[in-house]
């Protein structure tokens, strides 16, 4: 997996974001929608891959945003 990408995942009763290899975030969210959402956001920002996860573990869905312009 690449430096700073993206992970959306399920734990604890919550859906999560977290950062892999670089700056340390976690953030907690009521819905997988939410999270997906602002995942996406992060892993367009940092030009990184999103991996969405299902609530089993699974992967749902992987994208990547190396190439991706930011918003300004």
């Amino acid at each position: 997996m690449a430096d700073n990408s993206v992970h959306t995942y399920y734990a604890d009763g919550l859906w999560r974001n977290r950062i892999v290899g670089g700056e340390e975030l976690v953030e907690e969210f009521m819905t997988r929608a939410e999270a997906v959402l602002v995942g996406r956001d992060h892993a367009r920002e940092l030009r990184a891959e999103h991996v969405v996860y299902q609530q089993d573990g699974n992967i749902l869905n992987q994208t990547s945003y190396a190439g991706a312009m930011t918003r300004a």
